[in-house]
């Protein structure tokens, strides 16, 4: 009776591991941004919503997350967020590196992009 029952419960662990698996396919990913000193409370309603967090971003004082897209209105609205924002690709314009094939943007295609350049010539460095 014992074996029957262990087996009936890795059946049943697997098939939930399964559907956990499928729902992370369906989540959007997107930058949370807290209240300072709100991180607790601000994971926790990204939890409540069906979603993970991630990676801390301290320097904007948030996270990285999934959660279903259709959460995001509500998560928005939840104690401890300032903002929800799906987090999207960057891409620079255009290239100045002459005979540049890659799609990848050199550190001068920032630098010019930022307008750091335009200050180095000033004399401007940090």
């Amino acid at each position: 009776m014992v074996p029957i029952v262990t087996a009936l419960a890795i059946l049943l662990a697997g098939a939930g591991g399964a559907t956990a698996w499928a729902r992370t396919a369906d989540l959007a990913d997107v930058i949370v941004r807290e209240l300072p000193r709100h991180h607790v409370e601000a994971v926790r309603s990204v939890e409540r919503l069906g979603g993970d967090a991630g990676r801390r971003l301290l320097l904007i004082d948030g996270f990285e997350s999934r959660l279903p897209p259709q959460a995001m209105a509500a998560l928005q609205r939840a104690a401890g967020v300032v903002s929800v924002t799906p987090t999207a690709e960057l891409r620079l314009s255009g290239s100045s590196d002459a005979g540049a094939t890659s799609t990848t943007p050199s550190i001068t295609d920032v630098a010019e992009a930022i307008g750091a350049t335009a200050l180095w010539k000033n004399h401007l460095t940090g």
